[in-house]
């Protein structure tokens, strides 16, 4: 196992947190929060680099001012700006190791490496594949509390080669609820740089992206020579680093003698299961197999374009594989889009289907929800009419059950929901239903999430200035999962 030794460390000043126009922290309700970095340590191994944020400050534990705080390191291969956020002249990285806590309700730590797809002047970041943790599976054994983090990275993650020059930028932050963010950076200008001890061109396979506990009182091992040059209004410091994933240390003090392991992934390798393919790979290795059959699952989720590209990317997966699919919605435009891609296999139902025009004989036309009782019926007749008996299986998506509970409440929609799933999963449908969470209280919507066999949400998170999307596993009865929150590329859903 890899392991560090030969620690460097940059001091930095207290009370210097500043706004985008420089602006010094000053907040009554935060005095200087525990964003404020004392020091940057870092060193590297044959395999992976290591940075430790040193901090100060009042620990902003239960305040109702503080969004969320976050800590990143930015990280440059070489020195092209051709590919990289353009931060300055000399610097344009390529990659960014970020730990974000939030302190908003429902909010959990999470980590992740990003990668730049900009254009040098947006600030544009996806998550690389397999990084990103969150909840449990970010190693909560330190940090908030104590006096330190300590973020990893793998080299494999950046395919750097031996004796690459990797530049770097580290820096904290804070975002208060009236919007205003506050930054730490070390260095204050320029970046620093390393060289690698790394000696292959890939390290070995073994090697993955997590947390690991330091260990102590060890023989140092020698990992190459670092140093620490001026240039352009700043230090540099030249390193060959692996980006891997971010996490949080052990709940203790760690000493230049120390050494730290290299991280492994956590939360994966488990065995697959029996399901139907979403089409998106990521959700699928987080279900560890697919959707499970005949089960009934609701997805929840606000109306966001990710909402409606992931249906549509099941929906295809399921007709790619000869599985009828049934869509019962009152989305005119997708039900018209959806009809006329798929001629075979798909069948839609709709109160306007009278108004969609099909050559395929694929659209049902069904009453209004306004009276359940004559929509359940006529629901269960065009189904009939589709002509496929009950042996086959099937996939139904119920895509109203937010309009229901919108005209109905939650008692009625309680009631139909359990009557239509019971009988549906008799006939070998698996259900998959959607629901808008944000149109009713808890209280309305906790019973009709309680129904189903599996949750499925998509929520809404800032991560480091930015709101991004992400999709989480909530309940499965009787199946593993992955219990990780995944940052959803919207690219990858189209």
């Amino acid at each position: 196992m890899s392991q560090v030794s030969n620690w460097q460390t940059v001091q930095n000043s207290p009370r210097d947190l500043v706004t985008a126009d420089t602006f010094v922290a000053v907040h009554s309700n935060l005095g200087q929060p525990y964003v404020d970095l004392a020091s940057l340590r870092y060193g590297a191994s044959q395999t992976c680099i290591f940075f430790q944020f040193n901090l100060r400050g009042k620990i902003p534990y239960l305040s109702e001012s503080v969004k969320s705080i976050w800590y990143q390191v930015l990280l440059a291969v070489g020195q092209s700006s051709a590919t990289g956020y353009h931060w300055s002249d000399v610097f344009a990285p390529e990659h960014m190791l970020e730990l974000d806590i939030g302190y908003l309700p429902g909010n959990e730590p999470q980590y992740a490496v990003m990668k730049y797809f900009g254009t040098g002047s947006d600030w544009s970041w996806s998550p690389v594949a397999g990084t990103v943790q969150t909840g449990a599976n970010v190693t909560l054994q330190g940090g908030i509390g104590q006096d330190f983090f300590v973020i990893a990275s793998r080299y494999q993650d950046l395919a750097a080669k031996g004796q690459s020059a990797v530049s770097f930028l580290a820096r904290s932050g804070i975002r208060i609820s009236n919007g205003s963010a506050y930054n730490d950076y070390i260095p204050k200008s320029g970046v620093l740089t390393m060289n690698s001890p790394l000696t292959t061109t890939s390290p070995p396979s073994s090697t993955s992206s997590t947390a690991s506990s330091s260990s102590a009182n060890q023989a140092p091992l020698a990992v190459g020579a670092f140093r620490v040059m001026p240039i352009a209004g700043g230090l540099v410091v030249v390193a060959v680093v692996v980006v891997a994933a971010m996490m949080l240390m052990k709940r203790k003090k760690v000493t230049p003698s120390q050494r730290l392991a290299e991280p492994s992934v956590t939360g994966a390798g488990l065995p697959l299961q029996p399901g139907i393919s979403t089409g998106y790979s990521d959700l699928d290795q987080l279900l560890a197999g697919g959707l499970p059959e005949g089960f009934s699952i609701l997805l929840l989720s606000a109306s966001w374009d990710e909402r409606d590209l992931l249906l549509r990317r099941i929906i295809k997966s399921c007709v790619s594989a000869t599985k009828p699919v049934f869509y019962v919605s009152n989305d005119m435009n997708a039900i018209q889009d959806l009809a006329r891609a798929y001629p075979k296999d798909f069948y839609a139902f709709s109160d306007q289907a009278d108004k969609i025009k099909s050559e395929h004989g694929n659209l049902f036309k069904i009453p209004e929800i306004g009276n359940l009782s004559e929509f359940s019926i006529s629901l269960n007749v065009a189904l009939k009419d589709a002509h496929l008996g009950p042996e086959v299986s099937k996939v139904l998506v119920l895509d109203t059950v937010s309009d229901m509970l919108l005209r109905h409440k939650s008692l009625t929609t309680l009631r139909w929901l359990s009557d239509f799933v019971a009988k549906r999963k008799t006939e070998k449908f698996t259900i998959l239903a959607t629901l808008n969470p944000l149109i009713a209280p808890k209280e309305e919507t906790q019973p009709i999430i309680d129904l189903f066999d599996g949750v499925i949400q998509i929520y809404e998170k800032e991560l480091a200035e930015r709101t991004r999307r992400f999709i989480v596993i909530k309940k499965m009865r009787g199946r593993r999962y992955v219990e990780t929150d995944l940052m959803l590329d919207r690219n990858k859903l189209f």
